[in-house]
């Protein structure tokens, strides 16, 4: 990854500028990455994603990218989050459009098409590279599927961050037109670690960008066989936890939502079936059970986002949706339960959770020192209810 160096340009740091991977657009899953590194200065006016990744085990594997016009070789890992997000982002940005009042009809959206099983195309990556110049799909591809609709109210007042479909069209009619860009920031790339001047400030650096970022995605790697449905089963976990259990004197007024009774769990029980044999679990298991969850001080950088959210293959989970398998499991381990089968508790000690709660933690700490400050303001960022244990 040296090479990367050859096209950072030096940050003049008097100005507060960063480094920026300026991502193209692409109507394809697997077409290559494409993109720029530019110096930008850091400003509240300024909407890019972070991006927080492992790099992977020794030795680190790489793929090329295109980086001003120059192929660079990067960690696989990060080639596949760029690859993934771009993909997520630019559906996610096009139905924000249409509803911001935008008028649009199938032709004027530039979607694209997710076809990926989880392998990462890598038998593909060449053909691609070898696709002539100015070649089109004869008409529009489709996406795979809509974003999740808490993504899309994220999204719903930052208009620069993402490709603009409009744009995107009208600059594959004419060349002197730029398409928008989604603007990604990555330490990886993004810090040149061989000078002086960066690394002497390089915490406040990373932590100035993970808070300013208006997303921070932390990349838990590529889909598995079960992961659309884990992920499902995860959305499902959230939607029935009640809005404000475990909150002070929440007992009090709604008794029917606390042990034993536990009437809200009554929604899941399609989600845990028969317990271990249920379609959902494995897939759930292997959500929660990614390296990136096991590390605190990855878990530290996403503490610091205004939004935190997880990307596993092309689906995307918000921290709120981890937090809540987190605190259901929590009730189930230490509550009696009128509704969830028994063999849950045991199967829950499998669940590596306990590090997510270094981001709660550390959030909210960050979240208390805030509103100390002169004219805060609230941000829609880490919307959680009080753990089960405080009550």
């Amino acid at each position: 990854m040296d090479n990367i160096l050859a096209v950072q340009q030096k940050l003049d740091l008097s100005r507060n500028q960063i480094r920026m991977i300026e991502l193209q657009p692409s109507l394809d899953l697997e077409d290559p990455i494409v993109c720029r590194l530019v110096n930008l200065t850091l400003t509240d006016k300024l909407e890019f994603i972070a991006l927080s990744s492992l790099l992977g085990d020794a030795p680190i594997t790489t793929e090329y990218i295109t980086v001003n016009d120059r192929a660079i070789r990067i960690p696989t890992t990060i080639e596949q989050a760029l690859r993934h997000m771009r993909a997520v982002f630019l559906p996610a940005m096009s139905l924000n459009s249409n509803s911001n009042g935008k008028s649009s009809s199938a032709e004027e959206i530039t979607p694209i098409q997710i076809h990926s099983n989880g392998s990462g195309g890598g038998n593909n990556r060449e053909m691609m590279w070898e696709r002539p110049t100015g070649q089109q799909p004869q008409s529009p591809l489709r996406p795979a599927r809509k974003p999740p609709t808490w993504l899309v109210n994220v999204l719903r007042n930052v208009r620069s961050i993402l490709p603009d479909p409009h744009k995107s069209r009208a600059a594959a009619r004419d060349p002197r037109q730029t398409p928008n860009t989604l603007y990604v920031w990555i330490d990886a790339l993004c810090v040149n670690r061989n000078s002086p001047a960066e690394s002497s400030g390089l915490l406040g650096h990373m932590g100035a960008c993970y808070r300013q970022a208006k997303m921070v995605i932390g990349w838990l790697g590529l889909k598995g066989p079960d992961t659309d449905l884990g992920v499902e089963g995860v959305a499902a976990f959230e939607a029935a936890l009640p809005p404000t259990f475990g909150e002070p004197g929440d007992e009090a007024l709604h008794p029917e939502n606390y042990a034993p009774r536990h009437e809200w769990m009554k929604k899941l029980e399609p989600i845990w079936g028969e317990c271990a044999n249920s379609p959902y679990y494995p897939g759930i298991y292997d959500l929660l059970s990614r390296p990136y969850f096991n590390r605190n001080w990855i878990l530290d950088e996403l503490a610091l986002a205004r939004y935190p959210a997880f990307l596993i293959g092309d689906r995307i989970m918000s921290w709120n949706q981890v937090l809540a398998v987190n605190r259901i499991s929590e009730e189930i381990h230490d509550h009696e339960s009128d509704v969830c089968p028994p063999e849950m508790k045991y199967l829950i000690h499998e669940w590596p959770l306990g590090t997510v709660y270094t981001l709660l933690r550390e959030h909210e700490k960050r979240q208390r020192l805030e509103r100390q400050q002169p004219g805060y303001t609230k941000t829609p960022s880490l919307s959680t209810t009080s753990s089960s244990k405080s009550r």
